[in-house]
């Protein structure tokens, strides 16, 4: 892959650098708040609230390409620029997985949870309108 770094917003491009310099390989996963204070230069204060904007920037960058990994395991937890074809297939891989476990959970709500919760909220709509 060609990185054309001048496409890129600043808080991208030190993204991509970060990660495609010093963190290529799951086992040199780098967290997200330690990437949010080598990106912005300064420390995440809450490592959920304060990230957000830089997952939504990964997130951008993963769509056009750039192969941006995640491993949430207690041995290398972070992110990491795919080192190899491999790495990058196991993380679409989980991606599929947990995509497939979602849809199968709408299916199985909508065929089941749903026709009952509407007759349920029928009942009480019509009890409603006898009092």
């Amino acid at each position: 892959m060609i990185i054309d770094l001048d496409n890129l917003s600043e808080s991208e491009r030190a993204i991509v650098k970060v990660l495609w310099l010093s963190h290529e390989g799951r086992d040199n996963a780098i967290s997200g708040a330690e990437l949010f204070s080598r990106v912005y230069q300064r420390p995440a204060k809450n490592a959920i609230n304060d990230t957000r904007e830089l997952r939504l920037l990964i997130e951008g960058l993963r769509r056009r390409g750039f192969p941006i990994c995640s491993a949430s395991n207690r041995y290398h937890p972070g992110y990491f620029w795919a080192a190899d074809e491999r790495e990058l297939l196991d993380f679409c891989q989980i991606h599929e997985d947990r995509g497939i476990f979602s849809l199968s959970l709408v299916a199985a709500l909508r065929r089941l949870a749903v026709p009952e919760y509407l007759g349920q909220l029928r009942l009480r709509l019509e009890g409603e309108k006898r009092t």
